[in-house]
């Protein structure tokens, strides 16, 4: 066990260092504080070569001295001295040199942990039998993978032959997008257009007939003139039929049927002649002379013609008259349209319902002919009663309403097509493009099936494949040496982010640092330092080192860690050291909140607890090991601490550089903390809250705010590197008069504070 530091002289920041008789003695458990450029990790290096035998990256000069105190005696560490071997494989150093030995980032590898690995007799029959079944898994695959192969070309012929039969069809057709919406017309139709119709599920079966009118509407590339509405005058028909009727039914009264058995034997023609000469003379006074033969017109012939000419049978045969001369203009329904007036899909319909209308045109022909003949037989015989059967009239009428209905429902989709001609052709060839490519579903779906059941069959093979590689690399690699360290790396890391995407993967060399099973790139800060630091703690359990009666030193291990992973990183080093139950522990952080969980742990292990300061004389920079300060040692936060120091400097008169040195960083830290807890503005420098503060508070003094002023600039933060010239002169002759000026503006500000400060440290 070490006992003590006794002596560093002229090795990196330390330059005459002796232990102090006030200083204890190291215990078991041991924790370093030391803000950084202190010097911990130049001790964590020369104790390192006491463990390697070696300097390693240590340069010594001729006087150099290391010296520590141990159980068994004084251990010295010179340049021309041999290094003493009684700690060696007895000490173990997590620190910067640590990492870069064992882990290369830039190649993603690491160095072999040897913990305890055998070769088994069982394991590499696993694996023989492993590699064969891989083979037998290899061929099978193989094999549906020729079948699938065969059944994509059959899926392929499948859409080549319907897009050719789209190209042969629909290559006139180049004023529309095909309805895929990949290709720009028809003529560059491709198979994965018709892939892309088949996978809508949008099909059109039409028969043979539907589709030849489409292919018919298609050649049409101009729209037709739109056609009048007809216009079929029935009216005419029903008054012919009305009249006719009631002409039939006419009986001619009692008083004139005399003359009329006389009158039924004189010639139709003399009885036309009679009629006419008894209207000339009919209204003449007499005596009356016949304007044809010049003889007198007696009183009792012209009243017997009168009888017989009565009015009910001159208008009756003046109606009969009408009605035929109504018939002989021949006005029977008709239409002018033609064929060519339609569009090639609706000329069909066209035609039948055109035949149609003539046949009924002709039976309605026909009828009213009968009815003109039955109307000249009653003129001549107005006694007569005919009996005329209108069914077939009629029906020829109703059926040519019909028919007219028909007509106009055609001319309006014929004039609809006209109004929208661009929209229904590419409807047209759309539906055209859907009917062809439907013909195909049942051969497509076909062979999509098939591939779908060999895919399901390639996939469960390939897992099967993949679950006996995995085998096969997981025995593989239980039968290196070092496969275990591996195993349980991943296993802490997972543990310790919370996901398993880095892993290390066994090699020959040692291991491979993988990311989702790549290499691990571009690694950030705190994935190394959480990789590094579990690897260490892995390879303390190698069998060259037994830790209980060994040394683990450990150098700032959370530098790099977000806060999440602070006191995971702290439970991982406090677990494994309990497990391992080492002879000694020594841990160095600059890191405070890491450094009071450290504290916490080992106060209760009875530990102890120091210090590393930097301070300046005229020969430089120099760092020294003290016994913490009570309030780091019991209080949670280091702002107490740095009051301390700046008030007790504040009350001193005399100036002393040595101790001075650390003050413009204390100050600086105690000043980002109060300032920022006073002035809470995100994303604002520490100088612009000062300002701000200022602003709040105008009874601060203009001296005050002068001499505060340079410690809020970022350049008056000294870097505190292992190297003699990193002060400010010119900061450090005014570190009294500065402490003083923060005592005041803190009362200023915040007396209340204030008075809680110099509570908590005892004044």
């Amino acid at each position: 066990m070490i006992k003590r530091i006794t002596k560093i002289k002229k090795i990196a920041v330390f330059k005459d260092f002796k232990w102090d008789s006030n200083t204890p003695d190291f215990k078991r458990y041991n924790a370093f504080y030391g803000w950084n450029g202190c010097g911990k990790t130049t001790i964590t290096r020369l104790l390192s070569a006491f463990e390697e035998v070696e300097l390693g990256k240590l340069e010594l000069e001729d006087d150099s001295i290391f010296a520590i105190e141990t159980n068994s005696g004084t251990l010295r560490l010179s340049k021309n001295e041999p290094i003493p071997d009684s700690l060696k494989n007895r000490i173990r150093i997590f620190n910067e040199d640590f990492i870069e030995e064992n882990l290369d980032w830039e190649k993603g590898k690491a160095s072999k942990i040897l913990l305890v690995g055998k070769e088994l007799i069982k394991q590499k029959e696993e694996l023989r039998s492993i590699i064969n079944e891989l083979g037998n898994k290899d061929r099978d695959l193989a094999k549906k993978n020729k079948e699938k192969e065969n059944k994509v070309k059959e899926k392929i012929r499948i859409l080549e032959n319907a897009r050719d039969e789209i190209i042969n069809k629909l290559r006139e057709v180049n004023d529309v997008k095909p309805k895929s919406g990949r290709t720009r017309d028809y003529i560059n139709y491709t198979v994965t257009d018709v892939e892309n119709i088949l996978k809508s599920e949008e099909f059109l079966f039409l028969e043979e007939d539907e589709i030849l009118q489409l292919k018919n509407s298609l050649k049409e590339r101009e729209a037709k003139e739109p056609i009048n509405e007809i216009e079929i005058d029935l009216a005419r028909i029903h008054n012919i039929i009305e009249e006719s009727q009631k002409i039939f039914e006419t009986v001619v009264p009692e008083e004139g049927m005399r003359l009329l058995a006389d009158l039924d034997k004189v010639d139709g023609k003399l009885k036309e002649w009679l009629r006419v000469g008894y209207e000339i003379h009919k209204d003449k006074q007499h005596p009356i002379e016949c304007e044809f033969c010049k003889n007198e017109i007696s009183e009792e012939r012209l009243k017997e013609l009168g009888e017989y000419f009565s009015d009910v049978l001159r208008n009756l045969i003046k109606e009969i008259e009408q009605i035929i001369e109504n018939i002989s203009l021949d006005k029977l329904p008709k239409w002018s349209l033609q064929k060519g007036q339609f569009y090639s899909e609706f000329q069909n319909s066209y035609l039948e319902l055109n035949n149609e209308f003539n046949q009924e045109e002709g039976i309605i022909r026909e009828e009213v002919s009968k009815i003109k003949n039955e109307l000249i037989k009653k003129k001549s015989k107005p006694s007569l009663k005919i009996s005329f059967d209108f069914n077939t009239l009629n029906k020829a009428i109703n059926a040519l309403k019909n028919i007219i209905v028909e007509i106009s429902e055609l001319i309006k989709r014929n004039d609809e097509k006209t109004n929208s001609f661009n929209e229904k052709r590419t409807e047209s060839a759309h539906k055209l493009e859907l009917a062809i490519i439907s013909g195909y579903k049942s051969n497509y779906d076909e062979k999509i099936k098939d591939l779908k059941l060999l895919q399901e069959k390639i996939d469960s093979l390939s897992k099967e494949k993949e679950k006996l590689e995995n085998q096969q690399k997981e025995l593989e690699q239980k039968l290196k040496e070092h496969y275990f360290a591996a195993e349980e790396f991943n296993r802490l890391l997972k543990s310790f982010t919370g996901r398993s995407e880095i892993v290390f993967e066994t090699t020959d060399e040692g291991y491979t640092i993988k990311r989702n099973r790549r290499d691990a790139n571009n690694l950030s800060e705190g994935e190394r330092g959480a990789i590094a630091l579990i690897y260490f703690l892995i390879k303390l359990k190698e069998e060259n080192f037994n830790a209980q009666n060994g040394t683990i030193i450990i150098d700032d291990p959370v530098s790099s860690f977000d806060s999440q992973y602070l006191y995971g990183a702290f439970g991982f080093i406090k677990e494994k050291v309990k497990e391992l139950n080492p002879q000694q522990v020594f841990i160095f952080t600059h890191h405070f909140p890491f450094f009071r969980l450290v504290r916490d742990w080992m106060r209760y292990e009875k530990g102890n607890f120091y210090i590393i300061k930097s301070r300046i004389n005229n020969g430089g920079r120099y760092s020294v090991i003290e016994k913490i300060d009570k309030l780091l040692e019991e209080h949670n936060s280091e702002y107490t601490y740095l009051f301390k120091l700046i008030y007790d400097r504040a009350q001193k008169q005399d100036s002393s550089l040595e101790k001075d040195y650390i003050f413009p960083n204390a100050i600086r830290k105690f000043l980002e903390n109060y300032i920022s807890f006073k002035i809470p503005l995100g994303g604002v420098s520490i100088h612009k809250k000062f300002q701000k503060l200022c602003e709040d508070y105008p009874e601060i003094d203009s001296e005050i705010k002068t001499r505060i002023e340079s410690y809020c600039q970022d350049q008056s933060h000294p870097l505190y590197q292992d190297s003699p010239t990193d002060f400010d002169e010119r900061l450090l002759g005014e570190i009294q008069s500065v402490s003083f000026a923060i005592i005041e503006l803190i009362k200023k500000t915040d007396l209340k504070h204030y008075q809680h400060l110099l509570g908590e440290i005892g004044n």
